[in-house]
This record gives C-alpha cells, sequence and structure tokens, in this order.
C-alpha cells in the first residue's frame, strides 16, 4: 500500500493503490489530522509509505517490505495484473529479481469489482450488463458480495530469483499446504485445460510410516475418468429402464382405467331404464289415488254427450294404465326428466305439511298437487296449515373419559398421528423431524423413522398396502412424490382405490397413484392453505378444508369441486367423517358444524368451544372429540350436539403453560380409546370410566326450539 503523507495545516493527504481497468493507479484523499500523529520541530514535512506483500512459491514463504521512496516504486506504474516487473530498482537486495504482479480476488475468492472504491467487502443489487452480475434460474435479481478495487498491499510474486538470498523470503522453507482437491479448481490455480492431466499437479504430503517415508495424494473430487464415465453410461441407462418400465405402467392404468369408465358408462343406461319403470308405475298408482274421487264424480254427472264421455274415460284409462312402449337409449334421459317433473306435480311428498299440535306457527302450502293428504284428511293446496317447530333431539348418555397413559419420546412438537388397521400399533409425526412407532397396548417405542428434513405434519397408514405415508414441510412425501410447491399439511388414503391425496400452503390437493407414483390430478381452487383433506369409499370421495374458511367437495372422477361450503367465518383446520353416517364435520376457530353427504347440507353446529379447534375427531359411538389451541378439550353426542364433558389437557412437568395445545387426535378402530398429540411433546391416550353409570353423570339437558 502506497500512502502518500503530506501533513499541511491540519490537513492530510495520502495515495492508496487502486486496480482500475486491471491496472495499478492512485487515489488521492483527504482525511483528518487525527488518522496519524507525527512530532516535528517543523509544521510541514512529507512521509512515503509503500507496503508490498511479496510471496516466494518455491519455498511457500511471504514477507511484506514497506518502500519509504517514492522514486522505487514508479515501475508499477501503469502496469497490468500478471505483468512482470525487474524488481532492480526496490533496492539492492531485490537485483536480478523478477516480480509478478497479482490481485483480482480476496482470501475468500470475492471477486474485484471495478468503480467500488473501498478497501472491503460490498453487497451489491447488480443488474444484466455488470461484472459479477450472476442472476437467479427466475430471472429475478440478486445480491451479489464483491470486493473493493482499493487494495491495502501490493501482491507480488517472485517469479526469477535474484543474485542475493532475501532473509525470510528465499532462506526460509516453509512446508507445503494441501491445495485444493476439486478438479477444476486445480486447473484455475495451475491455470490448466482439460487435455492436461490433473493428477500430475496434486500437492501431495510426506508422511512417514514404520519407519518409511513416502508422499500421498489426496484424492481428487469430481475427476472426470473412463470408469466414471462407465458409471454414468450404466446410471443413465437403468435410469432409462426404470422411465420406460413407468411409462409402460402408466399406459397399462391408462387401459385399465378406460375400461372401468367405459363400463361405469354403459352402467347407467341400464339403471335408468329401471328407475324409468319403477317412475311410471308410482305415477301411475298417484294419478290413480288422486283421481279417484274426480271418476266418482263424474259417474254421478248426467250423461249428455256419449261420444266426448267415451273418449275422455279411453284417454283417463289411457293415462292410467299405458301401454307398454319400447324405449330408446338417446331420449331416455329426456323422458326420465319429463316423469319426474310430472311426479313432483302429481304429488310432491316432500312438500306435504302434517298437522302438529306442539306449534302455532302457520305456514301455506307449496305443493302443486290437485289436493294433498294431511294424515287422513284432504287439505286443498294454498291452504295454512300449523307446522311443528324443531326441537334439539334427547342425547345419547355417554360415560366420560379420563387419561389413562402418557407416553414421552419426541422432543418436538407432535403435530400428526395415525392407527394401523390391526390396532396393534400407531404411528407418530413431530416437528423434530422423526416418525416414532409405538405400541398400542404398552405404550413402548418400537422404532423410529427418519428421512424428514424438516416438521413432519401428516401421517396415513395403509389398509391394503404395508406402506405408511408421511408428509411434512420439505414438499415432499416420502417414497418420493414431488409436487407440491410449498409445504404439505395433510395426507390421506383412499379405502378402496390405490390412491394417495396431499394437500398443503400451495392451496391444492393432489392426488396420487400409488403404483406408477404420479399425479392424477391437482385439485385447485382454494385460496388459501389447506389444512385438512379426508377421503371416503363414495361420492364426494375427497373432502377438503382451507384457510381460505371454506369446505370444498370433490368429483374424483373429473377432478372438480362439486360444490363449496361457505358456512365458515374462519379458516377450516380439521376434518372428521363420521365411520357409520354418511356425514362429516368440519371445524374452525368460531365453532365445529355438521353437514350432510353427499349433498353438503347443513345440519347442526356445535357451539361452546371458546377456543381455535384445532383437530375434530369421532367414533362409531357417535362421540365427537375437539381440541382447542389453549389445551380445551370438548366431547360431544354427534346427534344432539350436547356437550356432555370439558376438561384441559395436563401439561408436563418441564413443559412451558403455553405448551398446552392440542394439535392432532384420533380414535382406534375400537373407538374405546382417544389418541391426541400435544404441544408438550407427549401424546396422551384416554378411555372410558367403566365405573361411570348415568345415575353417577346424568344428563344434564333440556329440551330447546332452535
Amino acid at each position: 500500500m502506497l500512502i502518500r503523507k503530506i501533513i499541511k495545516d491540519k490537513n492530510q493527504t495520502f495515495t492508496n493503490f487502486r486496480i482500475l481497468q486491471n491496472r495499478v493507479a492512485f487515489t488521492f484523499c483527504q482525511v483528518p489530522l487525527s488518522f496519524l500523529f507525527f512530532e516535528h520541530e517543523s509544521n510541514k514535512y512529507t512521509l512515503f509509505l509503500f507496503q508490498l506483500n511479496i510471496a516466494n512459491p518455491t519455498t511457500g514463504a511471504q514477507k511484506s517490505f514497506v518502500i519509504d521512496d517514492e522514486r522505487k516504486i514508479r515501475i508499477f506504474y501503469d502496469k497490468r495484473m500478471s505483468q512482470e516487473v525487474q524488481a532492480d530498482a526496490l533496492g539492492d537486495e531485490f537485483k536480478g529479481y523478477v516480480l509478478k504482479i497479482m490481485g483480482g480476488n480476496d482470501k475468500q475468492g470475492f471477486p474485484m469489482k471495478q468503480g467500488v472504491l473501498l478497501p472491503s467487502r460490498v453487497r451489491l443489487l447488480l443488474s444484466k450488463g455488470h461484472s459479477c452480475y450472476r442472476p437467479r434460474r427466475t430471472g429475478e435479481r440478486k445480491r451479489k458480495s464483491v470486493r473493493g478495487c482499493i487494495v491495502g498491499s501490493l501482491s507480488l510474486v517472485v517469479v526469477k530469483k535474484g543474485d542475493q538470498e532475501i532473509p525470510g523470503l528465499t532462506d526460509v522453507t516453509v512446508p507445503r499446504r494441501l491445495g485444493p482437491k476439486r478438479a477444476s479448481k486445480i486447473r484455475k490455480l495451475f491455470n490448466l485445460t482439460k487435455e492436461d492431466d490433473v493428477r500430475q499437479y496434486v500437492i501431495r504430503r510426506e508422511i512417514e510410516k514404520n519407519g518409511k517415508k513416502f508422499t500421498k495424494a489426496p484424492k481428487i473430487q469430481r475427476l472426470v475418468t473412463p470408469v466414471r464415465l462407465q458409471r454414468k453410461r450404466a446410471l443413465m441407462a437403468d435410469k432409462k429402464k426404470r422411465a420406460e418400465a413407468s411409462r409402460e405402467a402408466a399406459a397399462e392404468y391408462a387401459k385399465l382405467l378406460a375400461k372401468r369408465v367405459k363400463e361405469q358408462k354403459e352402467r347407467p343406461n341400464q339403471l335408468l331404464i329401471t328407475v324409468y319403470s319403477n317412475l311410471t308405475l308410482k305415477i301411475n298408482v298417484k294419478l290413480r289415488d288422486e283421481y279417484s274421487q274426480i271418476q266418482s264424480i263424474k259417474k254421478a254427472i248426467p250423461k249428455t254427450n256419449t261420444n266426448e264421455t267415451k273418449a275422455h274415460d279411453k284417454e283417463s284409462v289411457s293415462i292410467i294404465s299405458p301401454e307398454p312402449v319400447a324405449i330408446s337409449p338417446e331420449s331416455l334421459e329426456k323422458d326420465l326428466k319429463t316423469y319426474k317433473s310430472l311426479s313432483e306435480q302429481v304429488i310432491d311428498e316432500t312438500n306435504i305439511k302434517k298437522v302438529g299440535s306442539q306449534s302455532t306457527a302457520l305456514v301455506r302450502g307449496v305443493s302443486n298437487a290437485l289436493v294433498t293428504r294431511d294424515d287422513d284428511k284432504y287439505v286443498p293446496p294454498n291452504v295454512l296449515v300449523k307446522r311443528a317447530a324443531p326441537r334439539t333431539p334427547k342425547p345419547k348418555w355417554h360415560a366420560p373419559w379420563k387419561l389413562m397413559r402418557v407416553i414421552s419420546g419426541h422432543i418436538g412438537w407432535v403435530r400428526s398421528i395415525a392407527v394401523d388397521s390391526s390396532n396393534e400399533w400407531f404411528a407418530t409425526g413431530s416437528a423434530d423431524r422423526t416418525i416414532k412407532i409405538w405400541d398400542m397396548a404398552s405404550g413402548t417405542l418400537k422404532v423410529s423413522l427418519t428421512g424428514h428434513i424438516s416438521a413432519v405434519r401428516g401421517i396415513a397408514i395403509s389398509d391394503r398396502h404395508p406402506y405408511l405415508f408421511s408428509v411434512g414441510e420439505d414438499k415432499m412425501v416420502i417414497r418420493h412424490y414431488h409436487g407440491h410447491l410449498s409445504g404439505i399439511y395433510a395426507v390421506d388414503i383412499h379405502p378402496t382405490l390405490d390412491l394417495l391425496v396431499t394437500a398443503g400452503r400451495d392451496c391444492t390437493a393432489r392426488v396420487w397413484d400409488m403404483r406408477t407414483r404420479q399425479a392424477a390430478h391437482v385439485l385447485a381452487g382454494h385460496q388459501g392453505t389447506i389444512a385438512s383433506v379426508k377421503t371416503q369409499a363414495t361420492d364426494p370421495q375427497i373432502i377438503t378444508g382451507s384457510h381460505d374458511s371454506t369446505v370444498r367437495l370433490w368429483d374424483l372422477a373429473a377432478g372438480k369441486t362439486i360444490s363449496t361450503l361457505t358456512h365458515h367465518k374462519k379458516s377450516v383446520r380439521s376434518l372428521t367423517v363420521h365411520p357409520l353416517e354418511s356425514s362429516f364435520a368440519s371445524a374452525s376457530p368460531d365453532n365445529i358444524k355438521r353437514f350432510s353427504l353427499p349433498d353438503g347440507k347443513f345440519l347442526f353446529n356445535y357451539s361452546g368451544h371458546k377456543a381455535v379447534v384445532n383437530t375434530v375427531s369421532v367414533n362409531q359411538d357417535d362421540v365427537m372429540f375437539s381440541g382447542g389451541d389453549n389445551g380445551s378439550m370438548h366431547f360431544w353426542d354427534w346427534k344432539s350436539g350436547y356437550n356432555f364433558q370439558t376438561m384441559e389437557t395436563i401439561v408436563q412437568p418441564g413443559s412451558l403453560d403455553a405448551e398446552a395445545g392440542i394439535f392432532a387426535s384420533t380414535f382406534d378402530k375400537t373407538g374405546l380409546r382417544l389418541l391426541t398429540c400435544e404441544a408438550d411433546k407427549t401424546i396422551k391416550i384416554y378411555k372410558e370410566d367403566e365405573l361411570a353409570t348415568p345415575e353417577s353423570h346424568p344428563i344434564q339437558w333440556k329440551p330447546t326450539i332452535y
């Protein structure tokens, strides 16, 4: 570093080396007097300091020299990097030496940026056209760390040794250090081409073993050799074979799927014919019942025109007892719609309003039939009748639940759980990136599984295959199913088909084929993270709940939405399907709602759980459990919505009170055990109290009108 310091009236000027267009230049800067302290009788003097860092590759030594004469450094003016300079002007000890100007990068390899007048490193947001510019693959710019072109010392390398020895530079031998191991780095260090043999330039170490000295070369990384090329060709051939096998399996599956679709299309024609005939018979019976009084009235009317009456009778008889007609498949659906509309006009059983004695509310009949039947009475249409007020059904008695066992073993939040079909073991996934298999009877740990690099958010165990599927925030499904663009939060397996459904933070649910590991459908439509997904054998075969406050019912064959339920006002965080009934429940921070299947009709609202409900589960005995983010636990009667038990989870010793949340829950296959995954890193098992009776724990319920 050449510093020219001239002190005049508390001002000081010094000169730095600056690498400008690969040349050595000088920069004059003004700095305060406090930068250096001088003591001299005169008020004005000049001091030159010029630092050279000279390295000797033959000995491995390097030394710094300070030159205080400006005339000696003129040999470096307007010289480019990598140029050689005669060093005789530096002094008598440098006579005969030839030095080479080096530079360009700092010790960490950050390149110098021209125009950055700094001696240190800086991060710049560069654009295309600048040096050191390297964009992302998506084209987005990113900040680049570059080295300023102000150097503190000029780096030189001894190319030719002179007449005299320089103390500390040429008379000292430093042990050789290990060089780079990667082949590309070695080529760059020694300026080699691809035709040069890199193995000849590796820095070898001297090793003494059993009294014998020998040299050892490090293993070169990424070295292209004939053996490596042969192995790469073999790997590519194996990859092609696997791809071909996957394509053949996919083609075979597509043929089988097309065959099944064709059978499904042919089956409704026969079904429509059966429905058509049954509906025709039903309409004829209803017409006969409705027109029975008209026929009796017509007999009492005097016959004025015999021919017209006979024609009308024939027409009436033809309506009531039609002759069999050949049905063409093309007009089958059209005729079916016609008969459906006719049946609704003749008699609509769903619009018959029975007279009740519990309520005085009046409702106007809406049936379009000629007459409507109310018990044994005929009520004309558009007549005000009494309607019974709906009442809440009496709840079924359930025994209270109590804590049975606490299982510890995870070191992170337990986020997911699944029970095997044999009911002998269950699996849990945690934020510690592990999956643990536990014995159901004893609660002991059987095995721990690793493979995820982030939290495990979902687990599913196949009832038809010996597979366990897990999903997490690392954007993939183990046994690798790649496709999601962000973390995966939920997974479920179809009960009758070899299909796997996953959903997550990318607002999509993906249907995977287990045999080909290919995505069969991408179910898009949600506007927020999908927190829960459920599958069933009947339509709708896929149900998803999202943070956009909606629940969607999906058509698996078409991959489209059947209906969207918008009853929730906040994010839907959990779903549960009743194992015996055609209904399901969805949970959100505001309340829990129950819907019917397959139409998605709203049935009931479970209100009273004042917390963010993270999980809901239901068993065969109509016991529904809901777990909150604050550790609250509610047990409900499925049909009546009666909350028969409320309790709080107990945080394990050593955990914070804030770690009282319940993340996941499930009943075992018998429905007699409840398993919960909690934030205190434990799994808790609950069971019913065997000593409880309806007398000891009566139902605190009164009939209400809703």
